[in-house]
């Protein structure tokens, strides 16, 4: 179908996991819109990589916490679109300001607000432990004030649904609700925000762990199915066949169901076999770790959510990719590409601690008279630049990196901005080569060991026993305590 209407687009988290993957599609299949994306730090790479995902993308450098500026964007535009954090309530708000403003401006021909939550809505309190006669929760009558007011998302999504649904100058509301999302992406950001939560939690225990017993399930879906899913709403909403307001909420998941305990245990013996963790499979995490989340950790990552995802049934989606390459069975390419996210940091790391030794040095040549207190101060920057590169572990942390326990006295803050700059980056590349070589020989030999008949993308390394996780497929035997319900 041909679209006489070409929408403006205000776009937030557009180089996100889901936000550039959806890009992609909305490249192929609108090309030529005018799209305003918020990006935090852009920098030259970030917005080449942006050009290449959508044509023509307007950067506004800005933060979720730069509450003006998205309420100016939001009251600009047709559409506003947020890929971005569905629990950040500042930013939401001020989306919803701008849309009043625009909606109050052009009675009759409303904004539309497409939000992306998340089915944590209707997380139990199971706590990971085994339970019978779990709630499956259809779009159909959904109803957000009937799920338990307690639970995720819910603070930012009402507000929405009550600007879509009220008498005087209402906007255009439609709120999709994505399930676990996993696989690899082919936009900017590559891998799931929960998979590299999961790794920070990895990192600091030196284990794959769950939350309670592990028996907790949610159903899960293929980033490309995600994109595909808002592909398919996002032009209903042009033709007019979406449902809105009320009515405008979307579950966005496969049938599949496979309990933390079950991947986990895949995702254990992985990092095993590289040498990054030191014991396979997975166990509860202690009480001391879990807790530090609150109700937020265990109604996520220890609650089932079990939804159909029934509007878009209706308007003809279905998770192809889902059915074809499953949770298990991507889940060691996906491991694979965020530890080389995580290697990135660390190069990116390493470089701001060159860097600042370097600037540390020449300040202390243009300062210092005394030649003895310099080579005192020199060497000393020299020690603490050897120590932390030594030390220094990748971090999903917003910081850079950070040092092993024992020396987190000795860790510096990265200078990220500048190590980003091309030049800067070639200038340490030939040093920080040696530091990564060294972190990843270990990785690259215990991937040889690792490679089976499959080339390397899963072994069925696991023991023999009622606690072997099997290989993926159709072959998969059921959950012993729980049937695991895959795509057919």
């Amino acid at each position: 179908m041909s679209y006489n209407f070409k929408p403006s687009i205000f776009f937030l988290g557009a180089t996100g996991y889901l936000g550039s993957e959806f890009l992609i599609r909305l490249q192929r299949d609108f090309p030529g819109l005018q799209i305003n994306a918020l990006v935090r730090s852009p920098t030259p790479e970030r917005k080449a990589q942006l050009d290449a995902i959508y044509h023509g993308t307007h950067i506004v450098p800005g933060t979720l916490e730069d509450s003006q500026i998205i309420l100016e964007e939001s009251s600009k535009v047709d559409i506003v679109i947020n890929c971005a954090s569905s629990d950040h309530k500042p930013s939401v708000f001020a989306v919803l300001d701008g849309m009043n403003q625009s909606a109050a401006r052009r009675p009759g021909n409303p904004p539309l607000l497409i939000h992306l939550s998340g089915a944590g809505i209707i997380a139990d309190e199971a706590r990971g432990a085994f339970k019978d006669n779990i709630p499956e929760h259809s779009d159909i009558g959904l109803d957000l004030r009937n799920c338990p007011p307690q639970n995720t998302h819910l603070d930012s999504d009402i507000p929405i649904v009550d600007a879509g649904t009220r008498k005087d100058n209402p906007i255009r509301s439609i709120i999709i609700f994505p399930s676990g999302c996993y696989g690899v992406g082919n936009g900017v950001q590559k891998t799931s925000i929960w998979l590299r939560f999961f790794l920070e939690f990895v990192k600091k225990l030196n284990y794959v762990g769950t939350w309670g017993e592990g028996y907790n399930a949610i159903n899960d879906v293929h980033i490309k199915d995600c994109a595909d899913a808002l592909m398919v709403i996002f032009k209903a909403a042009l033709e007019g066949r979406a449902d809105e307001g009320a009515e405008g909420l979307y579950f966005c998941a496969s049938s599949s169901r496979v309990p933390y305990r079950e991947w986990t245990k895949v995702m254990g013996d992985y990092l095993y076999g590289y040498g990054h963790i030191s014991q396979p499979g997975t166990c509860p995490m202690p009480n001391d770790v879990v807790d530090s989340m609150g109700f937020y950790g265990w109604s996520l990552l220890g609650g089932n959510h079990f939804c159909n995802s029934d509007r878009l049934a209706k308007l003809g989606w279905e998770p192809t990719e889902s059915k074809k390459h499953g949770l298990i069975e991507t889940l060691p390419e996906c491991l694979d590409e965020a530890w080389s996210f995580l290697s990135a940091q660390h190069f990116q790391a390493g470089a701001g601690r060159l860097l600042y030794f370097l600037y540390f040095t020449t300040l202390t040549i243009f300062t210092t008279s005394d030649s003895m207190h310099f080579l005192t101060i020199f060497a000393g920057a020299l020690v603490t630049v050897a120590v932390t590169s030594v030390t220094a572990r990748p971090s999903l942390h917003s910081s850079g990196f950070t040092a092993r326990d024992e020396y987190s006295d000795l860790s510096l803050r990265s200078l990220q901005n500048e190590a980003r700059d091309d030049y800067h980056a070639l200038v340490v590349r030939d040093v920080l080569e040696a530091i990564y070589a060294r972190d990843q020989g270990p990785h690259l030999e215990a991937r040889a060991r690792f490679a089976g008949p499959r080339g390397g993308r899963f072994a069925h390394h696991q023991k023999d026993g009622p606690d072997a996780v099997p290989p993926p497929g159709p072959s998969m035997p059921q959950n012993p305590t729980r049937p695991t319900q895959l795509d057919k």
